[in-house]
């Protein structure tokens, strides 16, 4: 009787063994997408804040303001393109 209480205690030490390996590679494989949505998700808001900053650079540039001002004398749009 006391053989099979130590083999059974064997096989329950083994099925927790395995069933803490199948935990630390759930966990693994979980880490690593959150990892691999996390680089994405910052290369992603790299491209967006460089793609704001061309947007904000090319919107205060001196030849796109001059189109906000108002429009030129009839006389002086001839002679003058652009703003002063």
């Amino acid at each position: 009787m006391r053989y099979w209480s130590r083999v059974e205690t064997f096989f329950r030490i083994q099925t927790v063994l395995r069933a803490i390996k199948q935990t630390q590679v759930s966990v693994k494989r979980v880490r690593s997408s959150i990892e691999d949505e996390l680089a994405h998700s910052t290369a992603l808001t790299t491209k967006v804040r460089l793609l704001f900053q061309f947007r904000k650079a090319v919107l205060v540039h001196p030849v796109i303001d001059c189109l906000n001002q108002s429009p030129v004398a009839p006389l002086e749009r001839s002679t003058e393109r652009w703003c002063k």
